[in-house]
């Protein structure tokens, strides 16, 4: 039962496209978020190619097993956007923040399936539980994290309670959002055509980085966005400095070390050109580092490492109402490079 849950939720991320970020069901003191948006990766080459030649064909007759088995239809393309933030960086239970997913699919529906499995087999509430108070219907996995549904289209996850409240608080507009902040503000424009969104707003490293990496001790704040445009996947890392000589030092270490592994690796035909692809720039808040490389050959490279995933129901033969699902996941190597490792 945990495996094909999991396999179910990891399928999901997978395959995530989002909407775009709206900065209205957001607290306006997020510390930390990750916006993922599913629709946009869709229409790139590289998220098309992903999920139709490669997560769709191999999960297709598995698809069909999990509709059998669960009654549950597994279409990719009902998931809409995936945001997460939290409002701290500490050891609380409230720092994994709050998972909001958008999606016209219907997850309580396997959540319900995976009780009733788990009553069948005498072992009840063991690792999923179902509450149903004034605020709607909850889920419990092992007292640990809980999963809500406030309204259609809407899922949320967290491990505290009262962190889903304050999520639900602030998408009604009876709580401050990032409308009114200025969080996560003034960086570097970037493309349009991005699918990935990670921000951290006022972060402290601490002291115990290595010498090496010291500098970004002056940073305190980054943003990381991955896209693609036009025929090139693109990276971009933006680190806002505190001070305007520490976004000169930021910059200048950027550099060097960009040339350090240049010099070391001058046999690595596709890093070179990597990094020939690469830029660091500043302004006086922001140092910006940008790099491409083209969609075909990062296609090329996850077919050669693609996983197997499968999926195989059982039938109890003296219980035919009771099934069971066991899922296991295999990564196959090219065979060039299972040559190359045998012949070491």
């Amino acid at each position: 039962m945990k495996k094909i849950l999991l396999a179910y939720l990891i399928s999901m991320a997978a395959c995530l496209e989002a909407s775009p970020l709206n900065r209205s069901e957001v607290s306006s003191d997020a510390k930390w978020l990750i916006h993922m948006d599913i629709d946009n990766l869709r229409q790139t080459k590289l998220g098309g190619q992903i999920i139709d030649q490669i997560i769709n064909k191999q999960l297709s007759d598995k698809k069909e097993q999990l509709k059998t088995a669960f009654n549950f239809d597994l279409d990719f393309t009902k998931i809409n956007s995936l945001t997460i933030y939290g409002r701290n960086y500490k050891d609380k239970p409230d720092a994994i923040g709050v998972v909001m997913l958008k999606t016209s699919l219907k997850p309580q529906q396997i959540l319900d399936t995976l009780i009733a499995q788990q009553t069948l087999a005498g072992k009840s509430g063991d690792m999923l539980k179902k509450i149903q108070d004034d605020s709607g219907t909850w889920y419990s996995m092992k007292d640990e994290l809980l999963l809500h549904a406030p309204k259609e289209g809407l899922f949320l996850l967290s491990k505290s309670k009262q962190e889903i409240e304050k999520a639900k608080e602030v998408m009604a507009g009876k709580s401050a959002n990032l409308t009114t902040s200025k969080s996560f503000t003034g960086y570097p424009a970037v493309p349009n055509a991005f699918f990935f969104l990670g921000m951290v707003e006022g972060f402290n490293i601490g002291e115990s980085l290595p010498p090496q990496a010291k500098v970004l001790q002056m940073a305190d704040g980054g943003r990381l966005v991955l896209g693609e445009n036009k025929e090139n996947f693109f990276l971009n890392i933006s680190l806002r400095s505190k001070t305007a000589e520490g976004c000169t030092q930021i910059q200048q270490v950027a550099q060097g070390l960009l040339a350090l592994v240049s010099l070391s690796q001058g046999q690595n035909a596709q890093l070179q050109q990597l990094l020939q692809a690469t830029t660091v720039s500043a302004t006086e808040k922001f140092v910006t580092l940008t790099t491409q490389f083209p969609v075909d050959k990062i296609l090329g490279e996850i077919a050669k490492r693609v996983p197997k995933l499968a999926v195989q129901v059982k039938q109890d033969d003296a219980d035919p109402n009771k099934k069971t699902a066991e899922v296991s996941v295999k990564v196959e190597k090219n065979s060039e490079k299972a040559e190359e490792e045998n012949s070491k």
